[in-house]
């Protein structure tokens, strides 16, 4: 690294509490003043509190003009304020690529036009220092792209940044090769991942095919081990005593836990905290009644909506009266956001999930996709789409193969579409830790929005007509919802694959709870064992098998060992007084050793080379 050091993408806060200065004012803030230095084209958060001595009405929190343009908030307006609480402010800063380098300053304040009218605290101090990247000094951490750089190939996406490409180099690989590949293409660094030896470039290009073209020469440099667009992925949205168990909502609230069983699932085990389960999304709302008990090591993002939703229903806190029940009630839950709305910068997911691994999570939950599939992207060349589908694939695979034993659930992705384009789903068919979901409606279908294909399980998603990359729309059977829970101690309905993933991410927490010694390739090999059939198939002819966690967990106990290759299953062992199960052999032979005592029921329709026992 060469160059003068600076201080790129750093926040700084002041910590001390605010006094009032000659009268007490009815609202503080936690903190004095918040700069940062920031890249153009760049975009980071921070989170401030205040606390309020009074009850206050129809609070607006409003940016002075000349910051309007590089800063907002979240949320910008309380109905409501208890006095004595505290409330959490998120502060976004994105810098516009064509800002000027130099000092922008301004505050943030607290008003109202009712109930009293005034402004009810200091303003809040916020400087922005913006400095133009360079070829000669490589940041030390990512660097999101600001809202203007995100594009999209059409208006629903695939997004990705303007003008940045990401290098992921071999190891070994030096700061001055880098540098001196900068500076024959004159391109600028925005920020690397140092994990994953991957850099971010700043590199003019119109489109994707001249962003493939450019790829391919990057390719010419012996240290590149591939090259990428810097992709965004979409979300896939669209018994306890908790609220949603209660006999009057039960059937529209709980269908989908009803559904694969968990009310069982939960007589054998609820949990266990010593398993780390991770969810990589958009935000959080850390301070949930549903969820807080449950968060640590965790980081919320900007806009909490969806991460609240998909971490509810893998791990919110059961028996607690309120809400909802996780699939997982207790866990050691890792929840880590971005700061976009309903999309992730890629490279951010990736490194988040280096992060997670590094805190010990057997399981992380990832509820995006982005598919390149010819039906989705009609316009683009056969060649250019290859590109980056392999692209993808070295991308994605460099996370999930550094951890063989972390279990990575994707959801299967929104476009009524095989799964074989779509990222990181499609991951599923290649990689023995990858569980890929698709959704289900109220009777166990696919859901008509659903991606299908060779997945690894389905579960369910709830049903409604959705927008689907083509610019159709999908045409449910039924459109029951999934309930979950939603920012500032509220809940909802939802649909989409994105909420079929933690169904699966809280039952593989639940096989660990009751046997830590599982693989993550085990883990897949069960839950698909002992889905149950539904006699349906896909459009793409595979059999439609939804999640049953009571049955994956009795294989998680269980945990006979397998042998595929004479379509027969071998139990090691002698297993006594059991009822005893499996799925998916062409002849249903079964061989045991002589001392085992066991009764089999048989179900022999060929399925895939996956099978299960439990007892």
């Amino acid at each position: 690294m060469r160059g003068a050091i600076r201080l790129l993408a750093v926040i700084s806060v002041a910590s001390s509490f605010v006094a009032p200065s000659s009268a007490i004012p009815t609202v503080s803030w936690s903190s004095s003043a918040v700069s940062i230095i920031l890249l153009t084209g760049t975009l980071s958060s921070s989170h401030i509190t205040f606390v309020s001595t009074q009850n206050l009405e129809n609070i607006d929190v409003t940016i002075v003009p000349a910051l309007k343009p590089y800063v907002s908030v979240f949320p910008s307006h309380y109905a409501q304020l208890v006095g004595g609480l505290s409330y959490e402010v998120r502060i976004l800063f994105s810098i516009p690529a064509t800002t000027l380098p130099g000092m922008y300053s301004g505050t943030i304040k607290l008003s109202s036009n009712t109930k009293p009218p005034g402004v009810f605290a200091v303003p809040l101090s916020v400087s922005i220092t913006v400095q133009q990247p360079t070829s000669t000094f490589i940041p030390p951490d990512i660097a999101l792209p600001s809202l203007d750089r995100v594009v999209g190939v059409t208006s629903s996406g695939p997004f990705y940044a303007s003008n940045e490409l990401l290098i992921s180099v071999i190891p070994g690989t030096t700061d001055a090769q880098v540098e001196g590949l900068a500076a024959a293409e004159k391109a600028l660094f925005l920020g690397q991942d140092r994990p994953s030896h991957t850099y971010q470039l700043l590199i003019p290009f119109s489109d994707l095919h001249e962003a493939i073209t450019l790829i391919q020469l990057l390719h010419s440099y012996k240290f590149v081990g591939y090259a990428i667009p810097a992709f965004f992925s979409q979300s896939q949205v669209t018994f306890p005593n908790d609220a949603s168990w209660n006999l009057d909502v039960r059937f529209t609230r709980s269908w989908g836990q009803e559904t694969i069983h968990l009310p069982s699932a939960w007589d054998l085990t609820q949990g266990d905290t010593n398993v780390t389960l991770a969810v990589i999304d958009g935000g959080f709302d850390l301070n949930h009644e549903d969820l807080k008990p449950a968060a640590e090591s965790s980081t919320p993002g900007f806009d909490p909506t969806h991460g609240t939703e998909v971490a509810s229903l893998a791990a919110a806190t059961g028996d607690n009266i309120v809400g909802l029940a996780g699939a997982m009630w207790k866990s050691h839950l890792i929840l880590l956001g971005s700061d976009y709305q309903d999309i992730y910068f890629d490279l951010h997911a990736r490194h988040n999930m280096y992060v997670a691994i590094a805190q010990g999570a057997r399981i992380i939950n990832y509820s995006y996709a982005r598919n390149w599939s010819s039906r989705c992207n009609p316009t683009m060349s056969e060649a250019d789409r290859l590109s980056l589908v392999a692209s993808e694939t070295q991308f994605w695979q460099q996370v999930v193969q550094f951890a063989p034993n972390v279990l990575f659930v994707f959801a299967a992705g929104n476009d009524h579409d095989l799964v074989d384009s779509v990222f990181p789903a499609t991951l599923g068919t290649q990689d023995a830790n990858v569980n890929t979901v698709a959704g289900t409606d109220l009777l166990s279908n696919e859901a008509s929005y659903s991606n299908y294909g060779r997945v690894s399980i389905w579960a369910p998603g709830g049903d409604q007509s959705t927008r689907l990359c083509d610019g159709s729309s999908s045409s449910p059977v039924s459109t029951a919802h999934i309930w979950v829970a939603q920012p500032q101690n509220s809940y909802g309905f939802v649909s989409g694959t994105s909420y079929s993933a933690p169904f699966v991410s809280g039952v593989a927490g639940l096989m660990l709870s009751k046997n830590s010694s599982l693989t993550a390739p085990e883990i897949k090999n069960f839950i698909d064992a002992t889905a149950d059939p539904t006699g349906q198939l896909d459009p793409s002819g595979n059999d439609i098998r939804v999640l049953n966690a009571f049955h994956a967990i009795q294989q998680a106990i269980a945990n006979p060992e397998f042998d595929f290759a004479l379509d027969s299953l071998l139990v090691v062992g002698n297993v006594n007084g059991g009822a005893g199960f499996f799925d998916d052999f062409n002849d249903g032979s079964l061989t045991v050793p002589p001392t085992s005592n066991i009764n089999c029921n048989l179900n022999t329709a060929p399925v895939s080379e996956s099978g299960g026992f439990y007892i």
